[in-house]
């Protein structure tokens, strides 16, 4: 479902407006495809779940639990694409969420990463 909702998004996107703006959308389209890759890859779904719900398979084991992306309230550091993407190159405290860290993450992964997670607080 969510492939999808995001080959949707695209294809609305990029057949919308023209010029540079259209190859904006479309290049930040590129980012979240690629944003949700690597949240697949680095294991980001096992504890977020697939939608970024919360509901991973290893959630229930997690105290506190990975958060809804979609509760903006709830965000330690903010919940921008660049907030997002700081705080998965530098975790969070241990003792205020089982978030690790992902230094070895480029900026440009992080912030596709963050592009995804932003992404993932819009839907429904």
């Amino acid at each position: 479902m969510l492939s999808f909702l995001i080959v949707l998004s695209i294809i609305f996107f990029n057949s919308c407006g023209s010029g540079d703006a259209g190859h904006q959308v479309g290049a930040r389209q590129d980012e979240i495809a690629r944003g949700r890759d690597l949240f697949t890859r680095s294991g980001c779904a096992v504890c977020h779940g697939h939608e970024g719900r919360g509901d991973g398979r290893v959630a229930r084991s997690l105290s506190p639990r990975p958060r809804d992306f979609r509760e903006l309230s709830a965000y330690q550091q903010g919940n921008s694409k660049a907030d997002i993407a700081t705080t998965i190159k530098n975790g969070v405290g241990v003792r205020t969420s089982a978030m690790p860290a992902y230094p070895h993450l480029s900026a440009a992964d992080a912030g596709a990463l963050g592009a995804f997670v932003v992404f993932l607080q819009k839907q429904p």
